[in-house]
């Protein structure tokens, strides 16, 4: 019960669950295990506590107070602390009638998942005999489902166990450019489509609720200047020589991977030769605050230099925070020095791991439990054979990866009739099947996204 009146909570507030935890200030994966029955939480566990906390915070910043008040059934004149003991209170109800397992919806979000859910069925050819008999479930409830009166969320297990069979389906077919027209995506990438690409479809995952990370990529593009420092300031030596200049072999925590990163960082600009490899899919937690500004400064002195640098980016986080993280690197992507890619293996949900290469000459290499980063333990590793180990390693995962982002230094118009939108002198529209924003004043620049979260993300915007 506890995770179907999370989910019913989280849909009715018109909350993501990257939101939640921001607000709380706890790894977003914690309230994706008790949404989908992964984590049975007790009430008085900090874990539900949080959940209950990030839940106020954003009705309290959103105007949703009674929205939510409704939702549990609680009076409108509770204080926030009495709301979140009326919420908690709600969540671990037994007795609560409330059928959150087969409460209708209603609107166009109901019946476009069900035309959705049965065109993936169409393109898979099954019916909802085979499919319900294939996932388990009642027919019935699929036939909801298709009727737009009832939405799965995207961290259901319901719902993955039916991408999964229709991903294995549709490529069993072997028509990636159906497939492509579906989802609106180039054929290159409908053919390496997975149950992941349709669950995020299905779910409209990747539509921005909040359009600040969009604007803030609008007003980084709008600020790129002729300057090919971009505004970045130069690398201050006495700043960081303390700090980087030990023989470390085990950092620990958040704190002790900004220390790490700062020694291998500064290593790099004192010896400013070849390229880094750089890959990690852990909480961008650790880049917040005043480290931010830190790391900024050394990965310029890096570029200054003429180093190049290879980054895999992890694209399954939320399209709020894959954007945001697109604009905090765009100064540094305007050097030409940087090949930003995603890779398309599945990424798993108990595991993250940070892999950072100055090949020849150093490594850091952390892995631990997702949500436990704070007691993840960084090796430093400088041995050069082991080294280069890790560099075959990063390669054979590169193999896998797309550009994340494609920079032309002229700019794409769109065809006539093209749905577009601009925004100061920046320009946005959505063209067989990729995104293209365009910087309309010198100097002009073109940028390119054809990931379908991206795509998504923009859609909505646009």
């Amino acid at each position: 019960m506890i995770a179907e009146k999370t989910d019913l909570i989280i849909k009715a507030m018109g909350f993501d669950i990257v939101r939640i935890a921001n607000a709380a200030g706890f790894d977003r994966s914690i309230v994706s295990r008790i949404r989908n029955g992964a984590r049975i939480p007790k009430k008085n566990s900090s874990s539900i506590e949080k959940f209950a906390r990030g839940v106020i915070i954003c009705a309290e910043r959103e105007g949703k107070n009674d929205l939510l008040c409704r939702t549990i059934g609680c009076s409108t004149a509770l204080l926030p602390n009495e709301i979140k003991s009326a919420l908690l209170d709600w969540l671990f109800d037994e007795n609560d009638t409330t059928d959150v397992m087969q409460q209708p919806v209603s609107g166009s979000d109901g019946r476009a998942f069900g035309s959705k859910l049965s065109r993936l069925m169409e393109l898979a050819g099954i019916n909802n005999a085979a499919l319900s008999k294939a996932v388990d479930i009642d027919p019935s409830y699929l036939s909801r489902m298709r009727k737009g009166e009832r939405i799965l969320g995207a961290d259901s297990i319901v719902l993955s166990n039916i991408c999964n069979t229709l991903a294995v389906l549709i490529a069993g077919k072997d028509r990636p450019e159906d497939l492509a027209e579906v989802l609106e995506v180039l054929p290159e990438i409908a053919a390496k489509a997975d149950s992941d690409m349709l669950r995020l479809w299905l779910t409209d995952e990747g539509v921005l609720t909040d359009p600040a990370p969009v604007r803030k990529l609008i007003g980084s593009i709008e600020n790129i200047s002729s300057d090919p420092g971009f505004g970045i300031p130069e690398v201050d030596h006495r700043e960081f020589s303390i700090m980087a200049d030990t023989s470390d072999e085990i950092y620990r925590g958040m704190e002790g991977l900004r220390m790490a990163a700062v020694r291998f960082l500064f290593d790099a600009v004192r010896n400013a030769e070849g390229e880094l490899l750089l890959y990690s899919d852990q909480s961008m937690e650790w880049m917040s605050g005043d480290f931010y500004n830190k790391w900024l400064t050394l990965m310029s002195g890096i570029l200054r230099r003429g180093v190049n640098i290879k980054i895999i980016h992890t694209i399954e986080r939320s399209s709020a925070e894959m954007i945001t993280a697109i604009a905090d690197w765009l100064p540094l992507y305007m050097s030409g020095l940087i090949d930003p890619y995603y890779c398309i293996r599945r990424l798993g949900d108990r595991f993250c791991f940070s892999m950072f290469i100055d090949p020849g000459r150093a490594c850091i290499k952390g892995a631990c439990v997702r949500g436990y980063e704070k007691l993840c333990d960084y090796r430093y590793i400088t041995d050069k054979h082991e080294v280069d180990l890790r560099r075959q390693e990063f390669d054979g995962l590169l193999a896998d990866c797309r550009p994340l982002v494609r920079i032309s230094r002229v700019p794409v118009p769109p065809k006539p009739d093209t749905p577009q939108k601009t925004i100061g002198n920046v320009q946005m529209f959505i063209e067989n099947g990729v995104v293209r924003i365009n910087k309309l004043t010198q100097p002009g620049i073109s940028f390119r996204f054809d990931h379908p979260l991206l795509i998504e993300a923009f859609r909505s915007f646009i």
